[in-house]
């Protein structure tokens, strides 16, 4: 799946992300996954620990396809 803009333009739009807003983000993609499975995909992609994803963090698992 490709961002809607270029990856330059699309980070300057991009605020950080928490695990409830990515939640909702992976509803609405038709993406439905359980608590643990929200927590585990969090917990990887968070990878400075600091409990938001930052653009980049999102960036690596938008790239495999959510």
């Amino acid at each position: 799946m490709a961002l809607p803009l270029e990856a330059g333009a699309s980070k300057l739009l991009f605020t950080e992300v928490s695990e409830d807003e990515l939640q909702k983000m992976c509803s609405t993609l038709g993406r439905e996954l359980s608590n643990a499975d929200m927590d585990a995909v969090f917990s990887r992609l968070d990878a400075d620990g600091s409990g938001v994803l930052s653009f980049d963090e999102f960036l690596v698992w938008w790239d495999v396809g959510l």
